[in-house]
This record gives structure tokens, sequence and C-alpha cells, in this order.
């Protein structure tokens, strides 16, 4: 983890899932990605609703 995914952290989300967000978040802004998708049955990151899931 670095200080770009730290400046990212959902402040509602436990520190794990705020993490996996914050890095999928990350590479959404980056124009070499073009979508960027969580694989996950996390209740709380698909309750979100701030980065695309799959399952």
């Amino acid at each position: 983890m670095d200080l770009d995914v730290v400046s990212m952290l959902p402040t509602k989300l436990e520190i794990h899932d705020a993490i996996i967000t914050a890095t999928a978040l990350l590479f959404k802004g980056n124009p070499y990605f073009e979508d960027v998708e969580i694989i996950t049955k996390d209740e709380e990151i698909l309750k979100s609703k701030l980065v695309k899931t799959i399952w």
C-alpha cells in the first residue's frame, strides 16, 4: 500500500475492504485501464457501489 491508495480509502468501509476498494479506484483513474471490477461477494463492498463488482 502506498500514499495514493491511502488517500483514496473510503472511510465507511472496514479497513481491508477499504484498501481493496481504494486500490480499484486508483486503477480506475488510470488511462491504461478501461474497466476495473472487483470479484467479490463481500456485502459491504457491494453495498458501497464505489466500484463495479462481479459475482
